[in-house]
This record gives C-alpha cells, structure tokens and sequence, in this order.
C-alpha cells in the first residue's frame, strides 16, 4: 500500500531534483496497438477507442501505480476525449480531496511543476514521473484535475482505529459497506491480498479498500454535477474494477460508466478477467 510508504529524507527526494529526473526521463514503453473488448470479445484497434468510449460519463482506467504502459494508455484515453470535444475532468487516486486548490492553481498555469510535486509527494509515494506526461498535457489544455483520495493521515487513523470509529453521516453519505457485509466483494480481494502478509488483518485491509472506494465515488459524484462533463477516473487496478468503484456510483444512481484495465490484473486475482470486471483490457 503506497500511501503507508514513508518517502526517505535525502537531496534524491527533493521537489528540484525530481523534476530534473522527470525531465530527463524518457519512457521505452509503447502504447498497445490494439485492446479488447470483453462484452463482445473483439479487438479494437488504439485509434478507434474513442468509437468504445461513446457518450459514457464517467470513463475507469485502472493503473498498477508503476506501470509506465498503464500511464500511456490513460494520457490516450483523455487526449483522444480532449480532441473529440468532450469536456474532460481527470480524477485521481495520487491525490487527496483536500488538494484540489494546488491542482486548480497547476492547470491554470499560476504553479511551477516543482511546486505541484511538492504537493504529489504529501500523499503519493509513487515516483512522480510515471503521471508527469498526464499533469503537463492537462496543463497544457486546461483540463481540470481533481484529487480523489483521502488524506494519509486519515488513512492511518481508519486503519489503526477502524472504519467504525468514522463519523455515521459521512459512513452513509458516500453509502459504505463492511466487507462483512459484501462476501462476494470480501472473497475476490481475499484472492489478491490472502498471502502478501500484510501485519493487519485481512478484515482490516478489506474495510480499508473499500472505504476509499466508497469515499473515492462520492468525489466523483460530485465532480458529475458538472452536466457536460466526462469524468476519466485514474486509480489502482482493484479501486477500478466493477466491484469497487463503479459498483459504488450505482449506489448513488450513477450506472453511465466504462471500465478499462490491463489484463495482467487477472495474474494477479488467480483468475482471468471476464465482463463482470471490466468492459475492456490492454495485454
């Protein structure tokens, strides 16, 4: 879990010297020539992606935090959406609700990147270069960029306290669930985190992810009350998949959405992915 990672205190970490990384860094990964679509098992070739997407609302491309392809493929499902004429927000995990004033000021032009790194790395652990291409083209094109996530802070206290030590209100605003409650939900993650031996409890992990599912879905509801607006959601694999987020945006009448990850999450879950996922992976 990235966000529990404390980032070591060195000149190697700092704002300056990771912008002068993310400069110099240059990716040798490729964008896929082609995905495929679950719902009806054809392939759709990168360029058509914008015909797949159609008039969906809220568009899900899950991330394995460090997969520079994963980064490709997201920057090209929002460019592809920009030139087409549709009003994009871009939604995401690395960044917390509470940092929204500090992307305003980014794609408005008024914030130095070093400044907006600086703002990354309170709540992000992952180098920043693997979403730099991202946060320059939406600067580029005045996109909005929303943060999604909570705080770290407020992450350590859910776990070390619980998610039932959380106000009621807000439990019931964003329409959260114990994984006790969802056995389905509880045996697919059970899948992934059963043997990475984390030192809390399962039960524990599962209430968390679902928390942030839960909390990530109202952010998005929100940002929805933009009428025009297509909402691209950037987060981890698992808070993308049918059963987490999306499951939770239905709950708040929300069904008008599209789900895209990387078909290396089925290695991970020990089981293939079907449509009950997602609607379309990349290899």
């Amino acid at each position: 879990m990235h966000l529990l990672t404390e980032r070591p205190r060195s000149i190697f970490n700092t704002p300056h010297y990771l912008l002068l990384c993310s400069l110099l860094l240059s990716s040798c990964a490729q964008l896929p020539s082609h995905f495929y679509d679950l719902s009806n098992q054809q392939t759709i070739a990168t360029e058509d992606l914008i015909q797949r997407i159609g008039d969906h609302r809220i568009i899900f491309v899950g991330e394995a935090h460090d997969s520079e392809i994963d980064h490709k493929v997201q920057l090209e499902v929002i460019r592809q959406l920009h030139e087409s004429g549709r009003q994009v927000i871009i939604a995401l995990e690395a960044l917390s609700a509470q940092q929204n004033s500090a992307l305003k000021s980014w794609y408005y032009g008024h914030a130095s990147e070093s400044s907006l790194i600086k703002n990354y790395y309170l709540n992000w652990t992952v180098p920043y270069h693997y979403y730099a291409d991202i946060f320059r083209y939406a600067q580029s094109q005045r996109i909005k960029l929303i943060g999604l996530n909570l705080t770290r802070k407020k992450i350590r206290a859910v776990i070390s306290n619980g998610v039932e030590k959380e106000p009621i209100e807000q439990r019931r605003a964003i329409k959260f669930s114990r994984c006790e409650q969802e056995p389905n939900y509880a045996r697919f993650m059970q899948s992934y985190w059963g043997n990475l031996g984390h030192k809390i409890t399962f039960s524990q992990l599962c209430d968390m992810q679902r928390f942030k599912d839960a909390f990530m879905a109202y952010q998005i509801k929100l940002a929805l009350q933009e009428p025009e607006s297509v909402v691209v959601v950037l987060v981890g694999s698992l808070h993308a998949l049918k059963n987490a987020i999306p499951a939770m945006m239905q709950r708040h009448g929300w069904n008008n959405h599209l789900v895209m990850t990387s078909d290396k999450l089925g290695k991970l879950t020990q089981a293939p992915l079907t449509k009950e996922h997602s609607d379309i992976v990349w290899p």
